[in-house]
């Protein structure tokens, strides 16, 4: 239970802090830039090259294609928002992907080991049940079988936000 907490916790900072960039990628008027840009060049007609309000050079200035970050992101999380230029969300991006994955790996280590116990208690082997878990040695074979397959939704849960985050480093 708190496994699904902290999960659900996470993804929601994740997503507070990516709120204010899913509307940046938007199309904005440029209408306003243009003419300033018009009316600059009108102006210093004597000057060959056409600057912009922010003083880049409108032939130098390089434009972020949303597709290929995308892809970039999809294949490698953080490698898009390096090409945006956006480096401070890539510890963010690991750490809710780094977060699911460690519950991911303890889930699935927790679930082995109860399965296991699950099968050495319900043996007719009195000697196994000294090889099950200390963790889950105090307990009959009814409460290792739910608290196995509570842990086995878990994986499932852990699997399903990973994927979640994943996809989100992508549209972001």
């Amino acid at each position: 239970m708190q496994v699904r907490i902290i999960v659900i916790t996470l993804f929601f900072g994740w997503l507070l802090t990516t709120a204010n960039e899913i509307y940046a990628q938007q199309k904005s008027d440029t209408s306003f830039v243009v003419s300033a840009i018009k009316d600059s060049t009108i102006k210093n007609a004597a000057d060959t090259s056409t600057k912009s309000l922010l003083g880049q050079d409108t032939a130098i200035s390089k434009r972020f294609d949303p597709k290929k970050a995308a892809f970039r992101s999809a294949i490698l999380p953080g490698w898009g928002q390096a090409y945006n230029k956006k480096y401070w969300k890539i510890p963010i991006v690991y750490g809710a992907l780094g977060t699911t994955a460690g519950v991911f790996f303890y889930n699935i280590g927790t679930y082995k080991k109860l399965r296991q116990a699950y099968i050495y208690i319900t043996d007719t082997i009195p000697g196994n049940d000294n090889l099950i878990d200390p963790r889950f040695q105090g307990l009959s074979a009814e409460p290792i079988r739910s608290y196995r397959n509570a842990v086995r939704q878990d994986v499932d849960y852990s699997v399903l936000i990973f994927l979640l985050f994943w996809g989100l480093n992508v549209v972001d």
